[in-house]
């Protein structure tokens, strides 16, 4: 509610000043890679805590550490960490980030 009615007086601020286009455009850049910047940073983190997804230790899957590593060294990218969660169907993702990590379901380790 609070969002809302932030958006709707910012509304009201920019259609009683009606900046020109290229005020209007510049505004929307910087807003938009601010965006970019702020997903980038924080949204690896935030889509983990929403996942209530936990890091899977190296000891329950080694094999699965093992394969990731070799994948990695071959790529020459840093081994992702990797998070198991409970999703609604047999899955796995990736997410990138300064800390890229790999989500995988529960159910694929036989959980």
């Amino acid at each position: 509610l609070f969002v809302a009615y932030g958006v709707v007086v910012l509304a009201r601020f920019v259609w009683t000043n009606r900046p020109g286009l290229l005020t209007l455009a510049s505004v929307f850049l910087v807003a938009t890679l601010l965006s970019g910047y702020l997903t980038y940073h924080f949204g690896t983190g935030r889509t983990l805590v929403g996942l209530d997804a936990r890091e899977l230790p190296r000891s329950h899957a080694p094999e699965v550490y093992d394969i990731l590593d070799s994948l990695a060294a071959r790529m020459s990218v840093d081994r992702p960490r990797v998070f198991v969660a409970r999703l609604d169907e047999p899955n796995a993702f990736a997410m990138g980030g300064p800390r890229p990590a790999l989500v995988v379901d529960y159910s694929l380790f036989g959980c």
